[in-house]
């Protein structure tokens, strides 16, 4: 029988939250991969979107909205919505006010990630260091100079899956630029502060993350002064990829309203024919020839005095961030999330294996 076709998000290079579908759901369920067929599965991920694979049936577990244009089908027979990351997503996906859903207690929401902590390999002692992991597009060694300077470790979210899992659930602190080191943080009950250093960071995936186990959102923002970072958030502005929402969750709905609104009005105004060429143009330019020259310059001896000032800076924002206490989510909203997915998990593998028979 043909495996399910898993379907995640494969970045440039490789990125540990998103590469994680490579295992998570065969280690929860050596079943998983060979129990149907013409199956799309909708993982770990800001995955929901248009265009997705075709598939018959189109099976959704803890995947999150937050880029681009949404799906219009997701009431379709072919979709089967198991759970989905956050109530955000719910909302943005005109389900929250499904019938069948509020009369079976609610879309169950939460990361599929947070059953990491139901494997035993990962279950380690707890150390001493405090480390940094930034977002997957951030990868500038500048970070890795200001953490050692700092005395934190820079952990690259493009090294091993396992091995930045292990990093981080042996950390004492986490300060997370990657969503997927505060989920994974959280769930193994290791502290963790949101530090964002770009406008890339996308606020409405975080937000809705963090509503699903009722954790803070109050995130630390570093400015990067080094002539590489400030190019590129100019060059992010005109990719159209700029995601990032000012404002942040502390038991304020209105934030979450807020954050809502500007995405759906993201979605409500889809970039013209002519302002997606240039958008995609830009991104070309940019990714390819501008930042690869920039970088190169950053890096000369000619630039030698501002590099170590712009570290210094960010060195000096990272120790701040470290001496934070960190962040949790409440013990009992935790163990209720985990457990409705654990549930949502179970009877998702319980009708494939039906449906296979």
């Amino acid at each position: 029988m043909p495996p399910v076709k898993a379907y995640y998000w494969k970045s440039k290079l490789p990125n540990f939250g998103d590469d994680l579908n490579e295992w998570l759901w065969d280690a929860l369920d050596p079943a998983f991969p060979l129990v149907a067929t013409d199956v799309v599965f909708l993982g770990v991920g800001t995955i929901l979107r248009a265009g997705l694979p075709q598939g018959r049936t189109r099976i959704v577990f803890s995947s999150g909205a937050g880029y681009d244009t949404l799906p219009e089908d997701v009431r379709s027979p072919a979709w089967h919505i198991h759970a989905l990351r956050g109530p955000l997503t719910v909302r943005a996906l005109g389900l929250d006010d499904d019938a069948a859903a509020r009369a079976g207690g609610g879309i169950i929401t939460g990361d599929g990630a947070l059953l990491l902590q139901t494997l035993p390999e990962f279950r380690l002692p707890r150390g001493d260091r405090t480390v940094f992991v930034p977002h997957w597009a951030s990868g500038s060694r500048l970070y890795e100079r200001a953490c050692a300077q700092a005395g934190i470790d820079h952990v690259s979210p493009t090294d091993a899956c396992k091995a930045v899992i292990r990093r981080i659930v042996t950390a004492r602190l986490v300060l997370a630029e990657s969503m997927h080191a505060a989920i994974i943080a959280d769930a193994f009950r290791v502290p963790w502060v949101p530090v964002f250093t770009s406008g890339e960071i996308n606020t409405f995936k975080w937000l809705d993350w963090a509503l699903s186990v009722d954790a803070p959102f109050r995130p630390l923002h570093i400015v990067n002064p080094a002539l590489d970072s400030r190019v590129r958030e100019i060059l992010l502005g005109l990719q159209g990829k700029r995601y990032a929402t000012a404002g942040g969750r502390d038991a304020a709905t209105a934030d979450a309203e807020m954050v809502l609104r500007r995405t759906m009005d993201r979605y409500a105004r889809p970039p013209s024919r002519l302002r997606g060429r240039l958008q995609h143009l830009a991104r070309r330019i940019g990714d390819d020839v501008v930042m690869p020259r920039l970088q190169a310059l950053a890096d000369s001896p000619a630039m030698a005095d501002a590099r170590r000032r712009a570290v210094d800076h960010v060195a000096a924002a990272l120790a701040q961030a470290a001496r934070m206490p960190g962040f949790l989510s409440p013990d009992t909203s935790l163990r209720r999330t985990t457990e409705r997915l654990q549930q949502g998990f179970a009877e998702m593998m319980r009708q494939m294996k039906a449906q296979a028979a």
